[in-house]
């Protein structure tokens, strides 16, 4: 079967997130256990600056807190709880920074570190400044080979771009919330790979990215028969909620 040709690259979404509580230490730590090829995680601007662990702007869905992420600082955000709405034991897990992801995690396993463009519009300064600080930490722990900084925010990539000409860039791409060619805008990024939606994700697609050197990773696949047909359109790899799950499918295919 074509499917065959190719193993993609299992990317946890999120860590382990159907497991764990998502964007936490044990969701992270029990993807590297269950052999994924690299971990997705999510980071946000805090008020003073720092990256935390979170998908969204707000904190209500995944923490015992209310408000806006960047309305907090990062000393009161690393304290919330992020797992009782899990069905976790309260204050058992915690919002981590980003710093002790790289502390604990990275080295380990490869990175997808999304950059969420949530901070206020008039102090875009504070998001440039604070790409400028993460840019050194990743030199500093000599992360640069293993990282991969994504957006759906083309200006934030180009940003980063423009801090460095070889910082590994993928652009998340899912329309009509996006309404660009986005292979036209990989390549006026060099871009690393492509995070399409999986649903919009096609042969021609994938061809049209390889052409310009960049892969594709389609985001969210949980499936093993949506992971095969996707395989037969070539793609490099998926993000997955399940990657213990279809690692054990695909070496049993």
């Amino acid at each position: 079967m074509p499917w065959e040709k190719k193993v993609p690259l299992l990317i946890a979404h999120r860590g382990m997130s159907r497991q764990y509580p998502e964007n936490t230490m044990p969701a992270f730590e029990a993807a590297v256990q269950a052999g994924a090829d690299m971990i997705e995680l999510d980071i946000a601007l805090s008020s003073d600056g720092a990256f935390v662990v979170i998908h969204d702007d707000t904190l209500m869905r995944t923490t015992d807190s209310s408000g806006f992420v960047c309305h907090y600082p990062s000393d009161e955000i690393v304290e919330m709880d992020a797992g009782h709405w899990f069905g976790s034991q309260p204050d058992s897990i915690h919002v981590p920074a980003l710093d002790e992801v790289l502390e604990k995690i990275a080295g380990r396993i490869d990175l997808n570190i999304e950059v969420k463009p949530f901070f206020p519009l008039n102090q875009s300064g504070r998001m440039q400044a604070a790409l400028s600080r993460l840019m050194t930490l990743l030199d500093e722990r000599g992360l640069r080979e293993q990282v991969i900084l994504s957006s759906v925010n083309f200006y934030l990539l180009e940003y980063i771009r423009e801090l460095d000409p070889d910082m590994r860039l993928g652009l998340i791409f899912r329309r009509p919330l996006t309404d660009f060619d986005p292979v036209v805008v990989c390549e006026s990024l060099r871009a690393y790979s492509l995070h399409p939606w999986h649903v919009q994700t096609t042969a021609e697609l994938v061809q049209a990215m390889h052409h310009i050197g960049a892969k594709v990773f389609p985001y969210t696949v949980n499936e093993m028969p949506r992971l095969r047909q996707l395989m037969a359109m070539g793609v490099d790899g998926v993000f997955t909620d399940t990657p213990d799950i279809l690692r054990t499918e695909l070496q049993a295919a």
